[in-house]
């Protein structure tokens, strides 16, 4: 069990994000969510009201930084692609998704 705590959840609007951060809200965690400008929020309007909404692009590193400043946990949810498209691009496929955990984990690990 995570101690009390700031948590970001990356693609937390997602159905398994946002599940995610109700579960963390249920156990007394603050909560910030992050995901792509103009996303839906479907699965998180139940949710609106309690935690903090960060919009951005997951490769840009301002961005990012924005979004995990102060966590204390991470939890990286956050894909481009699903996996029954991945194929169709695999370049953009693994420029989104490695290359931005990469650049998470260098940001989040200094």
């Amino acid at each position: 069990m995570l101690q009390s705590g700031h948590c970001v959840v990356l693609g937390g609007s997602g159905f398994i994000g946002s599940h995610v951060a109700e579960a963390l809200l249920a156990h007394g965690y603050s909560v910030s969510i992050f995901g792509r400008r103009n996303s839906k929020k479907t699965n998180l309007l139940h949710l609106l009201d309690r935690v903090h909404l960060f919009e951005g692009d997951f490769n840009n590193e301002v961005d990012l930084e924005r979004a995990i400043h102060g966590a204390d946990y991470v939890f990286h949810l956050i894909s481009s692609t699903l996996p029954a498209t991945s194929n169709d691009n695999p370049i953009y496929d693994v420029e989104f998704n490695l290359i931005g955990t990469i650049r998470l984990l260098t940001l989040h690990c200094s």
